[in-house]
Formats: C-alpha cells, sequence, structure tokens
C-alpha cells in the first residue's frame, strides 16, 4: 500500500513540472535574464527613432451619394450598345433613375469595360461619348452640353491710354484768372520737348469684349455663347470639351485681371569722392551685401566692378528690405540721398497717374500807352506756369513676372529773370525739366536698376537732373563724382 502511494505521489509531482505554472515560471526566468543582459550593452548601441512628423491635412469626405461607391454588381463588358441602355446596365439594381436630354443621341454606340465603382463606370462612359452627367441624390442627368457663366471684375465700357508723348508743341488747360479772366497755363515744363517715338498707346480695349469673342471661337457651332455688359459676365453653353478650354482661359484671364501690382519707384543719389574717380564701387557693394543681395549683370563676362547691375533680389537671409539693404552698402563708400520716392498699387493692366505740381503766376508782358489826354497808362498782363513732378506706370501681370511701362517728368522753376526797365518790366521764368521712359520686364519682387546716370560735379553746378523742388539736394563743395539710380521694385498682390 505505501509503495502504491508513493507511485502516485511521484507520478502527481512529475505532472505539475509540464503545467501552464512551471511553464510560466520558467519563462519569467529566461525573460529575466534577457533584461540583465540588456544592461550590459553599451550605450551606442541604442537606436532612436524620432516620431515622425504627423500628416494634419484634413481628410476630404466623399461629397455624393454612397451609391456611387458601391462596386458593379458584374463587370462591365459592352460592345456597341445604345447609349441609354450603356448606362441602364451600369445602374442596374442600384434604383437610381437616368434623364436625357432631347438634344442627346440615345442610339450613341459605346464601347466599354470597366469593372470598378458605378461611379468609375459613369466617368468612363462620360469621357468616351463627350456627354456629362449631373448627380441628384438618385437621379443622374444627362447633358449633351455643360453651362457656365464666367464674371470678370473689370468695369464695362472702352478702355484707351497713353503713356508717352506725341507732339510737337505743348498744350494747355483753361483756368479762372479772376478779373484778369481766362487764363492759359503755360505747361512747357512737360511739352517743351521734341515728339517722342517710346510712347505706348491703345486704344478701345474691351476686355469683356474680347473673353466674349474668344469663347465664341471656340464654341463655334457646338454651343451658345452670350455676353452682359451690365454685369461683366459671359454665358457659355457647349461641349464638356470645348468646355474645359473656355474654363481654363477664362481662368487664367479671371487671375490676371484679380491681381494687382504694388510699385515702388525710388531715385538715388550717391555722392562719391575718391582719388580713382571710379564713383560706386559694385564690387565692393556686392562684398557687403554677400549673402543677401543676388546681383544680375549683362552676362558670364561682366564683372560687378565694371558696372551698374541690371537687377538684384533678396536671398532667404534678407531680413531688411532689398533696397534698405543695397542703400546701407551704398552708404560705405558715400554720401546717399532720397531725391524721390513713390509707391503706387495699382490693378493688372491699368494706368496709374501721380502728379506734384505748382501753379504760378508771374508777369507775362507790361505795355505803356501814351494819351494826351489822360497822359500814360500801364497795361500788365499775367502768365501762368506749372511746374512739378509726374509720374505714369503701367503693368500688366502674367505668372510671376511684371511688364512695366514707367515714365516720369520732374521740373524745377528757377527765380524769374527780369527783362526791362525798373518802371517797365517782364518776367521770364526758367525751367529745368528731366524725363524718364522705361520699358521692363521683371520678376515679382526684383528691383530693376532702370537707369544708371554718372557725372561729375563741383560745387558751383547745380542740383541733380532727377531733382524737383519737392525733394531738394545738397553738394558739399569740391571736384565729386554723383552716381544716380531709378530703382523699380514690382510686387505683386493677389489679394487684399
Amino acid at each position: 500500500m505505501k509503495k502504491m502511494i508513493c507511485a502516485v505521489v511521484s507520478l502527481s509531482l512529475l505532472g505539475c513540472s509540464s503545467s501552464p505554472y512551471w511553464q510560466s515560471y520558467k519563462g519569467h526566468k529566461e525573460a529575466k535574464a534577457v533584461m540583465n543582459q540588456s544592461y550590459s550593452w553599451d550605450d551606442d548601441a541604442a537606436e532612436y527613432v524620432s516620431t515622425p512628423t504627423p500628416n494634419l491635412a484634413p481628410i476630404e469626405e466623399f461629397d455624393g451619394p454612397e451609391w456611387l461607391l458601391a462596386n458593379l454588381q458584374e463587370p462591365l463588358r459592352i460592345s456597341d450598345y445604345p447609349f441609354d441602355l450603356s448606362v441602364d446596365l451600369i445602374l442596374r439594381g442600384t434604383g437610381v433613375t437616368a434623364k436625357f436630354d432631347y438634344e442627346m443621341d440615345l442610339t450613341l454606340p459605346v464601347t466599354l469595360e470597366s469593372a470598378g465603382t458605378i461611379e468609375d463606370a459613369l466617368k468612363a462612359i462620360s469621357a468616351r461619348t463627350n456627354y456629362s452627367y449631373e448627380i441628384k441624390d438618385k437621379i443622374v442627368e444627362w447633358h449633351k452640353y455643360e453651362t457656365e457663366v464666367f464674371v470678370l471684375p473689370v468695369a464695362g465700357g472702352d478702355y484707351s491710354y497713353m503713356i508717352g508723348k506725341d507732339q510737337q508743341s505743348g498744350g494747355g488747360a483753361s483756368t479762372s484768372g479772376g478779373s484778369a479772366g481766362s487764363q492759359s497755363i503755360d505747361t512747357s515744363a512737360f511739352d517743351v520737348d521734341l515728339k517722342q517715338y517710346s510712347k505706348t498707346e491703345a486704344e478701345n480695349i474691351n476686355v469683356l469684349q474680347d473673353a466674349y469673342a474668344f469663347a465664341k471661337q471656340i464654341v463655334g457651332r457646338n454651343g451658345n455663347v452670350a455676353i452682359s455688359k451690365a454685369t461683366s459676365s459671359v454665358l457659355v453653353k457647349t461641349t464638356p470639351d470645348r468646355m474645359r478650354v473656355v474654363s481654363g482661359f477664362m481662368s487664367s484671364v479671371i487671375d490676371e485681371l484679380s491681381a494687382q501690382v504694388s510699385l515702388e519707384i525710388q531715385v538715388v543719389q550717391v555722392t562719391t569722392r575718391n582719388a580713382g574717380d571710379i564713383g560706386v564701387n559694385w564690387n565692393g557693394v556686392k562684398n557687403v551685401t554677400n549673402g543677401q543681395l543676388n546681383f544680375l549683370s549683362g552676362g558670364s563676362g561682366t564683372s560687378m566692378a565694371e558696372g551698374t547691375p541690371f537687377a538684384f533680389s533678396g536671398t532667404k537671409n534678407t531680413s531688411a528690405g532689398t533696397v534698405d539693404v543695397l542703400v546701407n552698402a551704398l552708404q560705405q563708400q558715400g554720401k546717399v540721398t532720397f531725391l524721390t520716392e513713390q509707391k503706387v498699387l495699382s490693378r493688372s493692366g491699368k494706368i496709374s497717374e501721380l502728379e506734384l505740381g505748382d501753379i504760378v503766376g508771374y508777369l507775362e508782358s507790361s505795355t505803356i500807352t501814351q494819351s494826351t489826354d489822360l497822359g500814360s497808362s500801364t497795361e500788365l498782363q499775367q502768365g501762368i506756369i506749372q511746374s512739378g513732378f509726374t509720374l505714369y506706370s503701367f503693368a500688366k501681370v502674367f505668372t510671376n513676372k511684371v511688364a512695366l511701362v514707367v515714365s516720369s517728368r520732374s521740373s524745377d522753376l528757377a527765380p524769374f529773370e527780369k527783362v526791362g526797365s525798373e518802371d517797365n518790366f517782364i518776367q521770364i521764368p526758367t525751367m529745368h525739366s528731366n524725363r524718364l521712359n522705361v520699358q521692363n520686364i521683371v520678376t515679382d519682387g526684383t528691383t530693376v536698376v532702370a537707369a544708371s546716370v554718372r557725372r561729375e560735379k563741383s560745387s558751383s553746378q547745380s542740383a541733380s537732373p532727377f531733382s524737383s523742388k519737392f525733394l531738394p539736394t545738397s553738394i558739399g563743395a569740391g571736384k565729386e563724382i554723383i552716381d544716380i539710380y531709378v530703382l523699380v521694385t514690382p510686387r505683386i498682390v493677389r489679394s487684399l
């Protein structure tokens, strides 16, 4: 009996060694041994994995009925089936109704293979037939033509402009002269020069009419195009393929018409005195602005020291404005003066005008009349002359570039000169007038050096050729070199 009891106990203990408890205990000891071993690893053997940047882009929900995303009941294989029957096969078992325009050819043969979703099949048959469809809950409406209204951000009517000059002699304007009656304003400060051939002009431009004509040409006989001058809109009804062409053109036109250009025009004068008579050393300017400005010169064979760059732009390291960085570098070589600084915000393809002027009266003529009865009498004739500064700018946006036409004129009225005797004299006005007319194509944000003037000057000479009475300049005595730069910076503004 004792032997039997011992055998039973031995078998029981032997069974416990293979029980889940013993297996768990053994696994725990092995895991502990591995952990103890890991403590002895070198730090360099550790691998650090950074958390990837989360994608914060919103997930766009499907905009449409759920049945569009359902798979076809069976792969679709049709060959030369009528159009309406092909559509019915796609919508089979969905409970969706198809409606067709009366202008459509329902017998148009269709060949199509599709094994995807119902939406995939509808898009495929639309591409094959050039018919468009519209989903309205449980209805699919098919159309031969698409209709869309394009609203252009323009005012109705024709538009004409002219920059430059196209006349031999000066014109005049009328103003009230008080007791002397109507007087003629002498604008010779602006119009005394000869006929100018660099003028830029356009007559009777009508963007709305042009867009209508272009759309009509694309549509041809495959639809209709209508224009509404009151709402500045063009209605187009045509086939889907032609609508894509019209829509692409209209989108580019609307995008350009909606753009505006902030035009910064600055005239900078740099006065230097050095033994070499070299004026501004542009190689030195480049070294000072290294990493902040990119200069564009006249080609691979032109170095910065040989002349003025054509244009410059800021880099990613430029914290201040590009012109400010340039001026700071120029100040290390001489005295820098802003002769004029103008900022104009205008729409693409439109003229902007800025005028600062003074109208001054002077004694134009004096006539003495002798009479036996009344003695002598003097008749004085007053003249009126205008001086000042005008700026005309035209900017047209295309992609990220701007086509510029800039015309500026400035004049200074010198002290009047008296001619005649002390009792009988007239005043003769003297004008210092200057004109700038340039055309450039500039990348958005790039500053172009539209003009560069260099001359030597002594203390007895007058002020710079670009100055006006609104912005006087003073130059010290002695021989010096004056460099004058006209800087133009366009910045495209597409939304305000």
